[in-house]
Formats: structure tokens, C-alpha cells, sequence
């Protein structure tokens, strides 16, 4: 009888113990999940963004407009008598 009583709190101890450990464990993966989570989320959303301003700079008249806004118009214009070519 006392052997099993022992046998019996042993068994208690040991695992409240790991249950704990368990639970802190479960719990920095469910963090982890949560930051993956929240990574795929945030690519997700770059990906949407790219794709939205890729589709509105291969539009010629949206990339003409853009150049008219932001570019100046002293272009300098080359020939091809006029570049020079290296050889190594």
C-alpha cells in the first residue's frame, strides 16, 4: 500500500511537470504560427500591391503620362556613328 501510494505521487509529480512543459512548448509554437501567420499575410499584401503596379506600368499611355510628370524633356539623342565601342 505505501509503494503504491509513492508509486501514486511519483506519477503526479512528474506529470504536472510535463504538462507544463508541454504547455510552454504548445504555446511558443502557436507564437511562431501566429508570426508566420502574419508574414504570409504582409507578402500576401505585397504581392497584390506588385501585381497592381505592374499591371498599371505595362500600359504604354500610363507609362507616358508617368514620364511626362516625372521626366524632363532635354533628352540627348544618340547616334550610332557618334558611340564609340570598346574592345577590350
Amino acid at each position: 500500500m505505501n509503494k503504491n501510494f509513492i508509486y501514486l505521487i511519483l506519477i503526479i509529480i512528474v506529470g504536472s511537470y510535463s504538462n507544463d512543459f508541454f504547455n510552454k512548448k504548445s504555446d511558443l509554437l502557436n507564437k511562431a504560427i501566429s508570426n508566420k501567420k502574419n508574414n504570409i499575410t504582409n507578402l500576401n499584401k505585397k504581392i497584390l500591391t506588385e501585381k497592381i503596379e505592374y499591371n498599371f506600368l505595362i500600359n504604354p499611355e500610363h507609362i507616358k503620362k508617368l514620364s511626362k510628370e516625372n521626366l524632363n524633356d532635354d533628352y540627348i539623342t544618340y547616334e550610332k556613328k557618334n558611340i564609340k565601342k570598346f574592345r577590350k
